[in-house]
Order: C-alpha cells, then structure tokens, then sequence
C-alpha cells in the first residue's frame, strides 16, 4: 500500500511526532510512505502567519531531525508541486467586498472561498472580520489552498495513494487536501489529539470537528471497556484531575484562578445559572462542528435566551464565563451592546482570577456551548444543558434540548436533577484511553513528545546562528525593503551552514 503523510505543520511538534510514529508503523507493516516537505514555500502559513525566518527555520529543523530517527527515511515530496504552482501563476483573485461573497467563491469548480474561512479567522484572531479589510492576507491564502489542492491532485493521480494523513483538517491547506482527496475518492484520515499528549486519534473519512460523530465511538468504548479497573480510575482521573489544574493534554485554563474566588456582587439568594463559552475563532467558520445543533453563534444563543428568562423569571441570574484562551482573540464578541444591556446576566472576562470550578458548584445549574465544563458538571454533580454541539454529546451525560423552548423549560425546572454521574465515565475513558498510546513516543510535558527516546526539535546552534537577524536588524529602523533582502540572506546563509 502507498501512503502519504501531508506533515503540514512539525512546529506543532507533539501533532509531528504523532506522525512520525504513524510512519513507521506503515513502513513495518511494508507499505511505501511518503511525507510532504515545506521550505518556506506557503504564502500564508497556519502555523506561522507572519512568515517568521525563525519559526520557518525550527519547522524545517524539527521535520528534519524527525524523519532521521525512522527506520527508513520516507521519501520526501515538496509541499507545492510545479503543477501546484502553475495553477495560480496570473491568478485573478477579486477584492472581496462581503463575507459573503467570499464563502460562494470556487474557482476550478472547488469551494476555496468558504474552505479558507477557518483560516482567515485564525490568522486575524477575529470571527466576525471583514472581507473587503484583507485583501491581501485572503488571496494568499487562497492562493496556497488552490496550490495545494492541484499538487494533491497531480501527487494522487501519479503516485496512486491508497491512504493519505491530514493533520487536524480545519486549515486551508489540509481542506485542500480532503477536498482533493474526496474528488479522487482516495481514503483518507485526520489526525487530532485529545486528552492526552502521547495518543492521537485516527479519524477515517472525517475531522475531529464533526463533533456530532463522537457519541457511538464513545459509547462502543466504554460498552467493552465498563468493568476494566484501570480504565475506570483513568476515566475518574479525568475529572478530578481537571480542578486541580493537572497539566495532562494542554495548557490548564485555571492556573491563575483563585480557587475561592467567585464574581463579584454574588447573590446567593438568587437562582444563579452558569454558562461556560467556548473560544470563538476555533469553531467559526466550521459549519461541519454544528451539524444537528440547537444553536450554532453563541453570542445569539446567550441574548435569546437570557432575555426570555427574565421575562419569566426575574430572580434568575446568568454568570457567562469567557473561556480564558479567548483572551487571545482580536475581537472581544462579549462587549457587545445586546449582551451589556441584559440585567439578569453578568460576564465574567477571560482573565478573570474568578474560579471556573467553584462557579460552577456554585450555580443551580450549567449552560455550556461547547465546552467541556458542561460534562465536568454532571459529573460534580449539577445539572448541566448542553447548547450546541460536544464531543460528550449523545451518551446521556447531558441534558440536549432540540428547541429553545425545551431549553428554557429545563432552566426554569427548579428541581431538574443531574444526569447520572456513571455517564460521564464513558466520556473520561474515551479522552484517557480510546485510542492506542504512540508506540515509539513518551510525553516530556504536555505538549511534547520524544521520538524513539529522541526529542525532535530545532537546534540552538541553527537558532543562534539567527541572533543578528532577530536583535539586529528586525527591530531596527531601516527601510523594511532592505529588512527584507537581509532577511533572504540570512535564510539562504543559516540553511547552507545547517545543511537544511
């Protein structure tokens, strides 16, 4: 059989070494594997949006010193084929005046302008950005996507892939490779991690973020795995370890929480409801993540229905808790007018020290979007409702009403109990040990791997040798064109003497 790994962003180390795992299973099991390899050769790059020279240069050096330590070193591939290339030489992209406009536009017959969504918004840090205010950023952009896709098609057709791997399948490059794939009929998988650094889900003909496939994958785990004593204490693990800021798949978000700290002005005499957001930029633009749900815009969900309580029932009290990484995005959704004007609801900002946890134990009860508080709360105990789509959805951990009248019948129930707590452990399971440990791997932390007892990563020789570029000449104050020029100097000079 003949593989391609894509290898699209290995300055995501701990996503790359899942790769790199993945290929040597392949190549023990005698198929032929082949990776994709970029030198600095996007226009826009997901993972390193500003075109950094020394983030350019520990991606290659991190890809590199990756692929050494295989069995056998696959064969490598350029990310943007000659082909890929040919396709947008005199490309004319038009100035975009509306959003709309943009996601209707398929050149070649592909949907390019909605596929590329995802990625504008992760670049700007901005949901609700402006077409017509980024004309640049959105033709290279689409540029890359459409390069992308016509190497997919020339690699797939000349080298007849039985299987291809895509990382995480939300940037425009990886859509271009699913679309590419889909057009070909060519099997295909995405790659994500979960909840533990050291596994990576395999998912055949999807993305991590159609969320509504994950209630059956969970649900067949845990029918076989019920009984297994380590996989309970994984699952139970799962969440009591969350709390306490354990660092196990990612960044903990409560780090800088006071634990005893609940908002200020806290009425206790009051029906206090917590509701849990979700980070805006990692779902928008993804219809794929709303399929089946009862709200897909958050900011819309939260004013109907903070609005509709109050109208019945004035001693309700609504505390939003800003999801803390959302505190790295440009545009602050929960400023807005709509949101402030509402009386019964008060926001609790990104970097607020108010406790997450003690909130919500606090509350008659919890509203979550997407996150996963709205499973962390059955299982402390408190009725939670879930608004829109999750990963936990459909295993009766829960509460899922279709209907915003449902919604708000649940809410004003003052006796509504909480799902039961065992239901959730089909959850925590899943997250922990649904899917095989990487063989070859370790976790030195949360977020990276070793390779074979190997740490793949950019060496401080390679990356020193950039001190001039960095401290010298960026920040300094001549013209950014001669900025420039020095910068391709420096990028042919480093990887001469690194032999990149």
């Amino acid at each position: 059989m003949r593989v391609l790994f894509t290898g699209l962003f290995p300055i995501w180390q701990c996503h790359f070494v899942g790769e790199c795992n993945f290929m040597e299973e392949h190549q023990r099991a005698g198929d032929s594997v082949d990776v994709l390899t970029c030198d600095s050769d996007l226009k826009s790059c997901d993972a390193n949006p500003g075109m950094e020279l020394l983030n350019c240069l520990a991606c290659i050096e991190t890809r590199n010193s990756g692929l050494k330590l295989i069995d056998t070193l696959p064969r490598k591939l350029p990310l943007i084929s000659l082909t890929g290339k040919k396709a947008i030489e005199g490309m004319n992209i038009p100035v975009f005046t509306t959003n709309e406009d943009l996601m209707s536009y398929a050149p070649f017959g592909v949907s390019a302008g909605s596929d590329v969504i995802s990625s504008i918004i992760t670049a700007l840090g901005n949901p609700n950005f402006c077409a017509k205010n980024h004309p640049e950023l959105i033709k290279k952009t689409i540029k890359d996507y459409i390069a992308a896709y016509f190497t997919a098609i020339e690699y797939i057709n000349k080298e007849g892939y039985s299987l291809v791997y895509i990382f995480n399948g939300r940037f425009s490059t990886a859509k271009a490779w699913i679309r590419a794939c889909e057009k070909m009929k060519t099997e295909y998988c995405t790659l994500e991690r979960l909840g533990m650094p050291d596994r990576v889900l395999r998912i055949k003909r999807g993305t991590v973020h159609e969320m509504h496939a994950f209630g059956p994958w969970v649900r067949n785990f845990w029918d076989i795995n019920h009984n297994n004593a380590d996989i309970i204490k994984e699952a139970v693990d799962f969440f009591e370890e969350r709390p306490k800021g354990v660092l196990t798949g990612w960044h903990s978000f409560i780090t800088d929480q006071d634990q005893s700290a609940l908002p200020v002005g806290w009425d206790p005499e009051k029906r206090n409801i917590a509701i849990f957001s979700s980070t805006e930029t990692e779902f928008s633009g993804l219809p794929e993540s709303f399929l089946g749900a009862t709200y897909s815009d958050q900011k819309k969900c939260y004013c109907s229905i903070v609005k509709a309580i109050k109208e019945m029932d004035e001693n309700i009290h609504f505390y939003l808790r800003i999801h803390p990484n959302s505190k790295n995005e440009n545009e602050y959704w929960w400023e807005s007018d709509e949101l402030r004007e509402l009386t019964n609801l008060t926001i609790i900002l990104p970097e607020s020290d108010v406790s997450s946890y003690l909130l919500m134990k606090s509350c008659e009860k919890t509203l979550a979007f997407m996150s996963t508080m709205g499973i962390e709360a059955t299982y402390w105990g408190n009725p939670s409702i879930l608004l829109s789509n999750a990963t936990y959805k459909g295993i009766g951990a829960v509460y899922e009403p279709t209907t915003e009248t449902d919604t708000i019948s649940l809410i004003l129930d003052e006796s509504l109990p909480p799902k039961p707590r065992d239901a959730t452990l089909a959850y925590g399971a899943f997250i922990r040990r649904g899917f095989p440990k990487l063989p070859h791997s370790e976790a030195l932390d949360h977020c990276t791997l070793t390779f074979k007892g190997v740490r793949p990563n950019a060496s401080q020789l390679a990356i020193k040798a950039l001190w001039r570029w960095e401290n010298v000449i960026k920040p300094s104050r001549i013209p950014n064109f001669l900025k420039q020029a020095w910068q391709v100097i420096e990028w042919h000079r480093i990887r001469l003497i690194h032999k990149l």
